[in-house]
């Protein structure tokens, strides 16, 4: 597996934050780069990519030296930060807790250490909430490309989109019928959709990158959803399970 944290990705992000630039005024915003557990690196088989849709609220970083946030980020002690901060209070963290421990994942001394945590959109409000319309229209193509980057270079094992259909565009390569990613840039996804009814999963399936293959599985927010958490991370579960 390669370094993550190189000149490639460093360029990738600066052409983000070109991108949204002219955006400078809609209020502050947070530039958010993947963070993975101590572990990582060590455990291939046991590699958990989680993916979110967007930074909730983050230091109001995005006219910082870009190089010195993603020395930042792949700092492991982040991910621990992450943990204890939101961890216990946090229903997206809670089942990825349960998944990591039910799949046989978790770490030595920490269930997190062989995590690696994302965003679909990598820059949002510094005060917390998701990125409007116009900031995701802004940033989709230059996303879409980060995301498939850290994919073929982390090489994780299983991946848990945890987005709700905020994941369409990365699965069609069209956002809203307008922004139209490259076709070498599309992410070659096989996902099939699950059809059981109120079921937090939306589909399960891989992804293959670099001859690597990861097993996916796609979900709702876990919160208000029917059945409560137990319900929704047994179902989860089960998906990866179906992978096997």
């Amino acid at each position: 597996m390669k370094n993550l944290y190189n000149e490639e990705y460093l360029r990738l992000y600066q052409e983000l934050l070109s991108e949204v630039k002219e955006m400078e005024n809609d209020g502050a915003t947070a530039v958010q780069f993947c963070c993975c557990g101590k572990d990582f690196n060590s455990n291939p088989k046991k590699r958990l990519m989680v993916v979110g849709r967007a930074i909730n609220g983050w230091d109001n970083n995005v006219n910082k030296c870009i190089e010195s946030e993603m020395f930042s980020a792949a700092n492991p002690d982040i991910v621990k930060y992450i943990i204890d901060t939101y961890g216990s209070t946090s229903a997206f963290w809670r089942i990825t807790r349960s998944v990591v421990e039910s799949l046989g994942l978790a770490g030595v001394d920490d269930w997190y250490d062989n995590l690696a945590w994302n965003n679909l959109y990598k820059i949002g409000p510094s005060g917390g909430g998701n990125p409007k319309e116009r900031l995701c229209q802004a940033q989709f193509k230059l996303c879409n490309k980060i995301l498939k980057h850290e994919i073929n270079t982390l090489q994780p094992e299983y991946i848990l989109f945890i987005t709700g259909w905020w994941f369409n565009p990365f699965v069609s390569g069209v956002y809203n019928k307008k922004l139209e990613v490259a076709p070498d840039d599309k992410m070659p996804f096989k996902i099939t959709p699950n059809l059981v009814e109120g079921s937090i999963v939306i589909g399960a399936g891989t992804i293959e990158l670099d001859r690597h293959t990861s097993k996916v599985v796609l979900c709702h927010r876990p919160e208000k959803r029917a059945g409560g958490e137990e319900k929704s991370k047994n179902e989860i579960i089960e998906a990866f399970d179906s992978l096997k």
